[in-house]
């Protein structure tokens, strides 16, 4: 069951902290310390997030490459899959729970490097994306 909590952020507004029913629901794949950290931490995004509109949206004329966190339980796998092949991004699986920038960084910074080289290689070659 997800609950919310309410608290107080550095400017003395009240901000919700998400609660994903347990730690390893967000994190499972850290260490019970780190998870605690993740847990008490990290924050349900802003409301309006899902209503905001935007303007030349890169995805639709930029290369995209994404990480699908194959033993996420924060995002499902599907969905995230579902998001790459819509953005028709090259798409990375790790076997690895919804924060692989955490669980995973030598991964994550392997990916962030392909996706440079591409970049490069196409800037490089003159390109246009």
């Amino acid at each position: 069951m997800t609950a919310a909590a309410s608290t107080p952020s550095r400017t003395g507004q009240r901000t919700s902290r998400l609660r994903c029913g347990r730690p390893d629901g967000v994190a499972g794949d850290l260490s019970p310390e780190e998870q605690g950290v993740v847990y008490t931490t990290h924050f349900a995004p802003a409301l309006d997030l899902f209503n905001e509109k935007h303007d030349g949206i890169a995805w639709r004329s930029k290369p995209s490459w994404s990480i699908v966190a194959t033993e996420g339980r924060t995002v499902h796998p599907d969905l995230e899959r579902f998001a790459a092949k819509r953005m028709d991004a090259t798409t990375i699986e790790l076997k690895s729970s919804h924060v692989p920038m955490l669980s995973q960084p030598g991964s994550l910074l392997d990916v962030i490097r392909k996706a440079a080289k591409v970049a490069q290689n196409r800037y490089d070659g003159r390109s246009q994306w």
